[in-house]
């Protein structure tokens, strides 16, 4: 089977043998058991890689400072009076606090989006711009989703569990799938508008 994004339509095709009617063949197309590969090795990598930092600078710097710092300088933008700071991986507020623990920083859905930018035959400047941009959007999803659940906290603490456990979490994978389903739709319309 291979996996290619159809020049003419922009369609993406899945076929067994490299003959589709209709479709010329692609210097871009690859066997589908190649992209299914190469996701999943980038992705165990890229977990691999991030389970070896834990406890390095560098995940204290991602998590206490961009991450617990970036939500409580939010917290002060929107709502002065809580007087928020980050405490390590906490950010402690007047009258609530959240811990932010490893795999509540949202580098698990920014490891999917760049392990499918890399199996997909992305031509190397989107693939780039992709996983920059994505980058950016997981971490500002993952911000909000910090900010309710601090919220939650004070305002409606029967919904903590459902947000932190479910809600939140599905809405930042969704949120995620959605860009990429975002930047399939631009490879198609440049592969549609490209001479030749």
């Amino acid at each position: 089977m291979y996996f290619v994004s159809d020049a003419t339509s922009g369609a993406s095709v899945v076929g067994g043998d490299g003959a589709r009617t209709g479709v010329a063949n692609s210097d871009r197309a690859q066997p589908l058991w190649r992209a299914l590969l190469t996701f999943l090795l980038c992705f165990f990598l890229l977990q691999l890689l991030w389970d070896h930092a834990r406890g390095t600078p560098l995940e204290r710097w991602f998590i206490e400072r961009a991450t617990a710092g970036t939500s409580a300088a939010l917290i002060n933008l929107l709502t002065p009076q809580e007087l928020a700071v980050a405490r390590g991986s906490s950010i402690v507020g007047r009258d609530g606090a959240i811990n932010i623990r490893r795999g509540c920083e949202g580098i698990e859905a920014l490891f999917l989006l760049i392990a499918a930018c890399m199996a997909y035959p992305f031509a190397a400047p989107l693939r780039l711009a992709g996983i920059a941009a994505g980058s950016v959007l997981v971490f500002v999803v993952n911000q909000a989703r910090l900010l309710t659940l601090y919220y939650s906290v004070r305002r409606a603490p029967a919904l903590f569990d459902s947000i932190h456990g479910l809600i939140a979490p599905l809405v930042l994978i969704v949120c995620t799938v959605s860009f990429f389903i975002m930047m399939l739709e631009w490879d198609r319309r440049v592969r549609s508008t490209a001479p030749g």
